[in-house]
């Protein structure tokens, strides 16, 4: 079963709505946002497409037909990289490495990872987070944003994160309790 609309109300007025669309293999084919007026007229509507290539690894979003994003996937459904589209010779390059124990979060509700960043459950913990900026082309600027180690229990789950997060400067630890 695949989520096909949604749809946010105010005081039992729509504001706005998400629809969707899958390919033959279940993966997230395009996504439409339209908000509407407190009379219910359409005021915006903003088409999402995604592009799936090299058997399912790699996924450009491409924003009202402009291409912003690429996302590259491990094979276990982990994301791996992300980039904006290259506008010009100035872009940020995003990536991010797994260990291969079970992530607590996967489970909630299923790999929704393939969804884009702000939905993302993956399979596996983080290990890290590292930043690249390029300018005219050239690495000008590489951060290794967040380490994440972990303990866990004698099923892989872990029960301690510990994370030293020196793009915005904080450490951080975590416990993860389960019934």
């Amino acid at each position: 079963m695949s989520l096909s609309k949604w749809k946010r109300t105010t005081n039992s007025v729509i504001d706005w709505q998400e629809e969707f669309d899958y390919n033959e293999e279940g993966l997230l084919n395009s996504k439409k946002r339209i908000f509407y007026n407190i009379n219910g007229d359409v005021t915006k509507t903003y088409n999402y497409k995604y592009s799936w290539s090299e058997n399912n690894k790699k996924c450009v979003l491409s924003f009202n037909d402009t291409p912003t994003y690429t996302y590259t996937y491990d094979n276990t459904g982990n994301l791996i990289s992300e980039s904006s589209a290259v506008y010009s010779d100035d872009y940020i390059v995003y990536s991010y490495s797994y260990d291969n124990k079970k992530n607590p979060l996967h489970s909630i509700k299923g790999n929704m990872s393939k969804l884009g960043w702000w939905l993302q459950f993956p399979k596996n913990n983080k290990l890290t987070y590292n930043q690249d900026a390029y300018k005219n082309n050239s690495l000008f600027k590489k951060k290794n944003c967040r380490v994440n180690t972990y303990e866990y229990n004698s099923k892989g789950y872990p029960t301690k994160q510990i994370s030293n997060d020196d793009c915005r400067g904080i450490n951080y630890e975590k416990t993860f309790f389960y019934n």
